[in-house]
């Protein structure tokens, strides 16, 4: 992961988020906003979205914070602040924007972040059972240690004790 933030242009960032939206599928509540009554974009309040270059056709996909991009978008807003994301696959990127999202998530503590590992644990399930994810890979390992034991010790090939507290 990279620790620079550069601004870029909002037209050359993409959404997938078949790909890279960690909580899809997941129904939203009281705890989110689609940001659809939001008339102002505040570059402050919009924070730094990851995004990954895809090696393979250039383009640049957001990995997290997807709704604050189309709030930019919908606003007309020219630039962004992005972090981009050095990892070497689309599978790989995905875990570690879920590893940087939880991790927000994590400061905030109690029912949030309950709510914040639930919506995304099917994305991450189904990443890991399809082989997208290698189920034995650093970032697997980060979130098995970090958010997802029982993941672990379902689908890493290891024992437990080569992915907790190794990383």
């Amino acid at each position: 992961m990279s620790e620079q933030i550069v601004e870029v242009a909002t037209e050359f960032l993409l959404g997938d988020p078949d790909r890279f939206q960690s909580r899809a599928d997941y129904p939203r509540d009281a705890r989110t906003s689609d940001l659809g009554d939001v008339l102002r974009y505040s570059p402050a309040a919009g924070g730094v979205l990851s995004v990954w270059q895809d090696r393979k056709n250039g383009r640049i996909y957001v990995v997290d914070g997807h709704r604050r991009l189309a709030l930019a978008q919908r606003l007309n807003i020219e630039v962004v602040r992005v972090q981009f994301l050095n990892e070497e696959s689309d599978s790989e990127a995905f875990a570690c924007g879920v590893d940087l999202n939880l991790a927000a998530w994590a400061f905030e503590g109690g029912d949030n972040l309950t709510w914040a590992l639930a919506s995304r644990r099917g994305r991450v399930e189904r990443a890991l059972h399809s082989g997208w994810l290698d189920p034995d890979g650093v970032w697997a390992y980060r979130l098995y240690a970090n958010y997802y034991p029982d993941l672990g010790r379902r689908y890493s090939g290891y024992p437990e004790s080569v992915w907790v507290g190794k990383l």
